[in-house]
């Protein structure tokens, strides 16, 4: 299974949506961004926002979450 087919796969059965860390601890994929580009550009459409929380050293840390919207046509 590609990268790509993984995070369909992924958010299909998380409405939660996946974050860059989410996507490497559970998929083991380092480039979340370059594969939701890669998407796009077959068709889907996604949803991202920014969030941010406290990492162990106190710094404010932020990354985009990604909603999968609709599939490629």
């Amino acid at each position: 299974m590609s990268q790509r087919e993984k995070i369909i796969n992924y958010l299909v059965h998380h409405p939660e949506g996946i974050t860059p860390m989410e996507a490497f601890s559970v998929l083991r994929i380092t480039k979340l961004a370059t594969r939701i580009s890669e998407l796009k550009d077959i068709g889907y459409t996604f949803r991202s926002e920014y969030e941010s929380h406290k990492n162990a050293d106190n710094e404010t840390v932020r990354y985009k979450r990604y909603w999968l919207i609709g599939g490629a046509e």
